[in-house]
């Protein structure tokens, strides 16, 4: 066995705990730091995780001898500072989804990242999910000809708080870049980087978007329909869709356990795909991958993907007529 590698995380979330747990499920993984901005929150998250070392602060767990890599899970506008904090220490580095606030600032963290030679890779945890990568193998096998139509839902219904970073615009709050970052990924997976886009959304009380609706347009007449919200629980389905048959992610799409091919000239093929945890192993497992392999960026996941990302979120915001993200790095 490979000497463990030692994660430090930095946040103390829900997000942060599912990791956390999920690191169990890497036998070459230990969570071995944690760090918040209070010294209790991070002296009780190492408790209920038996992690080994508890930080008050940020700085400290980047600068601290005890990690090997970085897991950043705090709220969106944080991300792009804490990288390159990150980047200048050396550290590699898992920034959770989305990656930064607007296309601006990943620029700025991918030129950071490549400048030092320290890997970077976004926390899209869904392109490392079986039945995900099964599905794109099946598409880029012809399974289902030239795909012509992408089709994705992930409406997830939130109780209203104004307090909550979901819905408050000095947290990144709105559902784009918290839930439509995963169908604009979907996308760009499938059919790559749009040629334009139109949009509409729904604005709440604090002002944040809480419905998205973006059709993604190609060429030689090929789309993406993308629908995101707080209000409601959608079908939290996947389709990708050519002349040749439908495949189809099962709810919910961006973990599924299984998909769905149908088609004109074959019987509907079911395949399940389970796993153990929450599915964010399976990330972890491959960052741990690249680092022993000495890659500089994942090859699943480069950063130039992650900047083309960010641009269509960007215009998914346009075209909606939401006030752009400033960039603070």
């Amino acid at each position: 066995m490979p000497t463990p590698l030692r994660w430090g995380l930095l946040g103390t979330g829900s997000i942060a705990t599912l990791f956390a747990e999920d690191l169990t499920h890497c036998p070459d993984a230990i969570c071995a730091a944690v760090g918040s901005r209070s010294e209790a929150r991070a002296e009780a998250f190492a408790r209920e995780h038996d992690v080994s070392h508890a930080f008050g602060d940020y700085d400290t767990l980047i600068q601290s001898d005890a990690v090997d890599a970085i897991y950043i899970a705090t709220p969106h506008p944080f991300h792009a500072e804490q990288a390159l904090r990150c980047i200048d220490a050396g550290l590699p580095v898992l920034v959770e989804k989305p990656f930064t606030m607007n296309a601006a600032e990943a620029e700025t963290v991918r030129r950071a990242a490549r400048r030092a030679g320290v890997f970077v890779m976004e926390a899209m945890w869904t392109a490392f999910i079986p039945a995900v990568q099964r599905t794109l193998r099946l598409i880029a096998d012809g399974r289902i000809g030239d795909v012509k139509t992408v089709r994705a839902d992930l409406s997830a219904l939130r109780a209203f708080d104004a307090s909550h970073r979901l819905f408050d615009p000095d947290l990144g709050g709105g559902v784009l870049l918290d839930l439509g970052v995963y169908a604009v990924w979907w996308a760009h997976q499938v059919l790559g980087e749009p040629s334009s886009c139109a949009a509409t959304a729904i604005r709440g009380t604090t002002g944040v978007e809480e419905s998205v609706t973006a059709t993604l347009h190609y060429e030689d007449n090929r789309q993406a329909v993308l629908t995101t919200s707080f209000r409601e629980q959608g079908t939290r389905l996947a389709h990708a869709t050519g002349p040749d048959g439908t495949l189809r992610l099962d709810a919910p799409w961006w973990h599924s356990p299984a998909v769905a091919l149908t088609g004109r000239a074959v019987p509907p093929v079911m395949e399940a795909h389970p796993f153990d945890g929450h599915g964010y192993h399976f990330e972890a497992a491959h960052v741990q991958e690249c680092l022993r392999a000495g890659h500089a960026e994942s090859p699943v996941l480069p950063l130039d993907d992650t900047v083309a990302v960010m641009r269509t979120l960007d215009q998914v915001r346009e075209a909606c007529g939401l006030p752009a993200w400033e960039a603070r790095v």
